[in-house]
């Protein structure tokens, strides 16, 4: 009978405030760990079923980006580099030097950001569903709506399914289900998050990164187009397009998205 794999939960004390991670052990003490970040409204639970499919290979943890899971709030107004303050922060005190990064779609402009910010530490980048706007589209971003009304009938519940279910081209109940919790859990928090990312300049980050980059996406992706953003601003990376996914590529291609984690990880390493 296989062992069961253990998925430990824990805090790491930062100035901003406390980030909330997962983590897997194993494999090879020395090998340099994989950091991952996840998409919004979830949280690090959505890397689930990839920390358990590489569990033994290598350190592994999984944070919850702040705004979302169990991690602290960031005010409106906070600029990302704070927020990427707070996860340096983390990752010292969590006794990492030298680290592997996976982003999925908008954890991509904090693993970004991370990995301009402590180049030599950072290894390799895997961006998957990543979103790079143009300064026209940036300029055009406007704060997020304010929260909903909560109102007697619930009719927000209903809008928040409704908005969620257009990007469920593949649909599975458990993984939507995990989506809505986390736009439930998210309500009144992921505005400010959510602000610095839409106006976030990911693609002068990409162009300005030495390590070596793998970006990717699910067909029916809705940022699958901008995989080739990606390659004319680091015409060195390596582009891969898989399977119907939806947004949820970790949770529905789990056994692609680890072999991608793997050619990545073993590129930069060799």
């Amino acid at each position: 009978m296989t062992a069961a794999v253990t998925i430990t939960k824990a805090y790491v004390d930062t100035c901003a405030g406390q980030i909330h991670y997962r983590s897997c052990s194993g494999g090879d003490a020395l090998a340099a760990p994989i950091l991952f970040f996840h998409r919004a409204p979830v949280c690090s639970g959505s890397f689930d079923r990839v920390l358990k499919q590489l569990s033994g290979w290598r350190r592994m943890v999984a944070f919850d980006t702040p705004g979302f899971g169990q991690s602290y709030t960031p005010d409106a107004g906070t600029p990302i580099g704070s927020v990427v303050d707070a996860f340096v922060q983390a990752i010292d005190r969590l006794g990492i030097d030298r680290f592997h990064l996976v982003a999925h779609h908008s954890g991509a402009h904090f693993a970004g950001e991370l990995a301009l910010r402590l180049p030599g530490r950072a290894l390799s980048l895997m961006l998957d569903g990543a979103m790079v706007t143009s300064a026209e589209q940036r300029a055009n971003v406007t704060p997020a709506a304010t929260p909903p009304i909560i109102d007697p009938q619930g009719g927000f519940v209903q809008a928040a399914w409704k908005f969620l279910l257009p990007y469920y081209t593949v649909f599975d109940a458990r993984c939507i289900h995990n989506e809505f919790v986390g736009a439930m859990a998210s309500t009144f928090t992921r505005a400010a998050t959510m602000d610095m990312v839409r106006g976030h300049d990911l693609g002068a980050v990409i162009a300005a990164l030495d390590c070596p980059i793998l970006a990717s996406a699910a067909e029916d992706d809705v940022f699958v187009t901008h995989l080739d953003r990606i390659v004319a601003l680091a015409p060195r990376s390596v582009i891969r397009r898989y399977g119907a996914a939806g947004i949820a590529s970790p949770d529905l291609q789990t056994e692609v998205f680890c072999d991608l984690i793997r050619e990545n990880v073993d590129q930069a390493e060799s």
